[in-house]
Formats: structure tokens, sequence, C-alpha cells
């Protein structure tokens, strides 16, 4: 959710974006990522949304597909919370050396994930996490039965930071936005 909500403040603050136009634009491609739960399906709404910022469609056309293949904000902090959670649920204390480890592994295998529903890349994704920290793997088996309610979440995080990375960096290449 932090995550999440730092995007309205690149928005408004990077983009140079009025609050209520970002909302207004934004709010289609959020909608399409509670239902899809996934960022790279949601992509076509983004570039719409960015649009009718007044992002050019040469700036977004290739920022957001970047976006959504690399640049999932929400991951790397999710990601690690569930290695924590797993360690707490255990009664396993972390060091400070193994969260260090986890954040850099989370960081690092976000970049390797795909723009799907959690629920297909959740393993794939806490597992390097959880062995680098320590941490047991045979709880996460069990967490994937709740896996889509932070999925909705995170993946309309995701969507919402995109919109704003791109206008920001649209504002940053001189182009109006609204």
């Amino acid at each position: 959710l932090a995550a999440w909500a730092l995007a309205y403040p690149l928005a408004v603050f990077g983009g140079g974006l009025k609050l209520t136009a970002f909302l207004r634009a934004v709010a289609p491609a959020q909608a399409l990522a509670v239902s899809t739960q996934s960022s790279l399906a949601t992509l076509p709404a983004m570039l719409k949304s960015s649009q009718q910022l007044g992002v050019s469609t040469d700036t977004a056309g290739v920022t957001l597909p970047i976006a959504v293949a690399i640049f999932r904000i929400t991951s790397p902090a999710m990601n690690l919370g569930v290695a924590i959670y797993v360690a707490h649920w255990m009664g396993i204390s972390l060091s400070p050396a193994a969260i260090a480890a986890g954040a850099v592994v989370a960081g690092t295998t976000t970049l390797g994930t795909i723009s799907l529903p959690g629920q297909v890349s959740f393993l794939t994704s806490v597992t390097p996490i959880a062995v680098a920290m320590g941490v047991p793997l045979e709880p996460l088996a069990l967490l994937i039965a709740v896996e889509m309610i932070p999925d909705l979440v995170r993946t309309v995080g995701n969507v919402t930071a995109d919109v704003a990375a791109t206008a920001t960096l649209a504002r940053w290449q001189g182009e109006e936005t609204e």
C-alpha cells in the first residue's frame, strides 16, 4: 500500500499533473488491474491513461512496456514481507543480515518475474528470498490460497506507479502533461 501511495506524489510533483486529472485518467487502468491481476493485460489501458494525461505515444509506447516488464514497485516489498511473515509464523528470528540478504534477492528476482497474476509466479518469486533468509519453504504452498488478495493490491499499485513514472519521464523530456 505504501508503494502504491507513492505513485500519487510522483504523478503530482514528478509528472506535474493535477491529482484529480491523474485519478480520472488512471482509474480505468486500475479497474482492469483489479479484474485481471496482470500488469501486462492492463498495458493497453495504461497507454490510454497516459495519452489522456498528455504523454506522447512515443514516450508511453516505449516506457510502459519496459515498466510492465521490470518496474514492479510493489513486488520486492511484498515478496520480502511474505518471507518475513513465514519466519515469524514458524518462530524463526531473522538477523539484520538475513533480512538484508532477502531484500537484495527480492529486488533482483523482481526483474526476472513475469507480469501475470501472482499465483502463477508466487513460488518462483518468494522461494529464492526465503532460501536466502533461511526460511522454510513448505508454508509457501499454503499461502498460494490467499495470494489473490495481496496480488490485487500489488497489481493496482504497479499499474498506478507505471503511469505516474511515465508521466514523470514525459515531463522530464519536456512534454506538456495535463
